[in-house]
């Protein structure tokens, strides 16, 4: 190979190589949408029989859903930030519970969830921009479209506890209440705050169907500064006086303490007994499959072979 010929091999090696590390900024801007699952590890519910408040809780009885949509921002080839806003519904019953005291507790809790956050994505295996050198028929090209990431951040939450007793057919709201006191004159106990922050940490896989077109699927587990998303934290307070707090409302009682069996409530329902545990907060995860859309930000070079 004489020089010259050399010489337009280093030009074209370089000219392809330049290419391919500037296309990743043209596609770095991605909008997300995404569904799927949702569950909560709480005061209520459970699987184990001693409840541990981790994975290993999970009860898949309790299994409920959510959406999500965010947008996502390559700062490099394998970091991006994604700020993303989801709504997701939870649930927890005693009734599905292994725990016998959680059994004859028997609360039913729904809470809704509004959640937006802004985190941060590192891709081990980088995601590759582009088809230019993605070569048809060869023997890795599944493999190319394959990228997978690990997530964490901080997220901003509003959530709105529900709850239901036996014969009921609604779910009411919970915190206006006060199933715990909180709404009794004198009582010392703070109302708990329907905002709250919570620490996320996931891991993601992304398929890429195209330069434009990924689909993926994505399972976090997020830590909550509170122990209310089930509106269950502390001890019994004196039924009565909660009735009292409530105008006379009977539900009222029967939200706070559904424990009735026959007729009889348990008598570790009294005042002053264990209702819930303030020792951790609550815990809730999702699992979501999502379809992302890469936007293009100027008409980016496609290289001809």
């Amino acid at each position: 190979m004489n020089l010259k010929k050399t010489f337009l091999v280093v030009l074209l090696v370089s000219f392809f190589v330049n290419a391919d590390a500037q296309r990743w900024k043209k596609l770095r801007q991605e909008v997300t949408f995404g569904a799927g699952t949702t569950w909560l590890l709480g005061d209520v519910g459970g699987y184990k029989d001693v409840p541990s408040n981790s994975v290993l809780d999970m009860n898949f009885k309790e299994t409920s859903w959510g959406v999500c949509a965010g947008y996502n921002y390559y700062l490099s080839k394998n970091i991006s930030l994604n700020g993303q806003f989801s709504y997701l519904w939870l649930k927890a019953r005693d009734a599905s519970a292994k725990n016998a005291a959680r059994l004859q507790r028997n609360l039913d809790i729904q809470t809704q969830i509004y959640e937006i956050g802004i985190l941060g994505r590192y891709y081990f295996i980088r995601e590759k921009f582009g088809e230019a050198f993605r070569l048809k028929g060869t023997q890795n090209d599944f493999l190319y479209g394959l990228s997978m990431y690990a997530t964490t951040g901080i997220q901003g939450l509003y959530f709105n506890p529900t709850g239901k007793y036996i014969g009921a057919t609604k779910y009411k709201p919970l915190s206006n209440i006060g199933t715990e006191g909180q709404t009794v004159a004198g009582s010392g106990i703070a109302p708990y705050k329907k905002f709250t922050l919570a620490i996320p940490l996931g891991i993601g896989v992304k398929y890429s169907l195209g330069k434009h077109w990924n689909v993926g699927a994505e399972y976090m587990f997020r830590k909550a500064f509170s122990d209310y998303i089930d509106d269950v934290s502390g001890v019994y307070y004196d039924n009565n006086a909660i009735i009292a707090a409530n105008d006379g409302n009977q539900e009222a009682g029967l939200l706070a303490d559904p424990a009735n069996r026959n007729g009889d409530k348990a008598s570790w329902t009294n005042p002053g007994e264990r209702r819930g545990s303030e020792k951790s907060d609550d815990f809730y995860m999702t699992f979501m499959f999502t379809v992302s859309y890469k936007i293009l930000k100027a008409k980016a070079f496609k290289p001809r072979f």
